[in-house]
């Protein structure tokens, strides 16, 4: 019997829920220091996950659920995360607020999570 292609989703979600939880305690036990990256691989682990254990690039539906799974966990640990008072740290920059830093590390993880997804990594896939 085949492989059902929702198990890749389910992988790719769980592979987005270890990385927020590492990063949830992380910003637990260190709350004045900032994770920036955290937030990107989050979001993206979930339809890189998920293109591994697909074993091929996804199509397109799958991919967009992969990624929107990877954006709604990250969203969920960052609500942790500023509801407990754990993101304390500084920015890249000061003009830019930690929610800003936030959104645009997310926005950036689903273009990088999409474009794994869907991309051939070589000639041989179609």
């Amino acid at each position: 019997m085949p492989k059902s292609p929702w198990r890749s989703v389910l992988a790719g979600a769980l592979g987005s829920i270890t990385v927020a939880l590492v990063w949830t305690g992380l910003a637990a036990l260190n709350p004045t220091t900032n994770y920036h990256l955290s937030p990107l691989v989050a979001v993206l682990a979930a339809p890189a996950v998920a293109r591994m254990a697909h074993s091929a690039r996804l199509p397109a539906p799958l991919a967009a659920i992969s990624v929107a799974v990877g954006v709604v966990v990250t969203a969920l640990a960052a609500e942790v995360i500023n509801s407990a008072g754990w993101a304390l740290g500084p920015t890249f920059t000061p003009s830019v607020t930690p929610l800003g830093e936030l959104v645009g590390a997310i926005v950036i993880g689903a273009i990088l999570g999409a474009t794994i997804a869907v991309v051939p990594w070589s000639a041989h896939q179609d």
